[in-house]
């Protein structure tokens, strides 16, 4: 195997290991996940301000609906058009712990990702 192989089998060719955690809300069981680039560039993409800055409101609540799953499952718990919903729950509620774990996850260096 040459150089640019190895690399390749490295990367682009290793296993997906995405963390997760799971967090208890409102007495249920929540599986927030690590985003892919894709959810997390079109998460930015939606909480975009329009002058080249993110929107911190927008940004939370997008990135609870991307990274909130049933614990064990492919399953999303929150639809693009929850965002409305979540918009009006209270601060300090199920939204803002979701939101900073999903951010925490956000920012998984590479150390702690199994190899």
């Amino acid at each position: 195997m040459n150089l640019r192989d190895t690399i390749r089998s490295k990367t682009v060719g290793a296993p997906k290991h995405f963390k997760k955690n799971v967090v208890k809300v409102e007495d249920v069981e929540v599986e927030v996940r690590q985003m892919s680039v894709k959810d997390r560039l079109d998460i930015f993409n939606k909480a975009s301000n329009g002058e080249g800055g993110v929107d911190p409101l927008k940004f939370q609540l997008w990135s609870v609906i991307y990274s909130c799953y049933v614990p064990g499952t492919n399953e999303r718990i929150y639809e693009e058009y929850d965002y409305d919903s979540l918009v009006s729950v209270p601060t300090g509620s199920f939204v803002d712990i979701l939101a900073s774990e999903a951010t925490k996850l956000m920012n998984v260096s590479n150390e702690e990702n199994p190899t």
